[in-house]
């Protein structure tokens, strides 16, 4: 997110502002005790507001939601990272409001990754792409259709839809190299049980010893 925002109401500017000062405070809540989580949450909340103030009236009232995903969605905003989006619709139709909506986050200076889908079709991206699933899971409804949010929300956590089979499925191909590379340069040292070769297809190799 731009550190200055094109102000288009009062709302916006007086939300603009607060964000301003609320990221100056980042390097004092980095050095406070739990200080990093609180200042996340905060700066998601205000995203949140200024979000919902562009937020058109015609969208309000129908059959969309607009919902956060990825770290957005988890309540853990960056400053000036993407801001990630789903516009969630019931049934696609041609819509200038949606439209309006990008438009004006863009020429407010918001850096914003989106998209724009039905439930099938979130359904459809999840099982093609690992990243859009888990994307998924963090989704986190902002404003709008709060019904059609949860059929979403049920369905992606729902085993019916995505098994663990198909899930881990991506991740296979690239097994076989990361045990051979592991295997490759893990460090081989153990008094106990000889020197064995340690490799984890997700954790950094280390070499472990017994003392007892």
């Amino acid at each position: 997110m731009s550190p200055s925002l094109m102000v288009h109401s009062k709302e916006h500017a007086d939300l603009g502002a607060l964000i301003a000062q609320h990221l100056a405070t980042w390097p004092e809540a980095l050095r406070a005790t739990d200080g990093a989580r609180v200042f996340l949450e905060t700066h998601t909340h205000l995203i949140d507001e200024l979000l919902k103030s562009y937020w058109p009236e015609e969208l309000a009232s129908g059959a969309t939601a607009l919902v956060a995903v990825g770290g957005y969605g988890r309540g853990e905003q960056f400053p000036h990272s993407d801001i990630d989006l789903l516009i969630l619709l019931e049934t696609h139709q041609p819509d200038s409001a949606i439209q309006d909506f990008l438009r004006h986050l863009w020429d407010a200076g918001l850096v914003i990754g989106h998209a724009v889908r039905t439930v099938e079709e979130c359904l459809i991206a999840g099982r093609d792409d690992v990243t859009v699933y888990t994307n998924l899971l963090d989704a986190r409804l902002i404003t709008g259709n709060a019904a059609l949010f949860k059929q979403l929300d049920q369905l992606v956590r729902s085993d019916q839809v995505f098994r663990t089979g198909h899930f881990s499925k991506p991740k296979r191909p690239n097994r076989p190299y990361a045990i051979k590379h592991s295997m490759k340069w893990a460090p081989k040292s153990n008094p106990i049980s000889k020197r064995v070769p340690v490799a984890c297809e997700t954790c950094t190799p280390f070499a472990g010893s017994a003392t007892g």
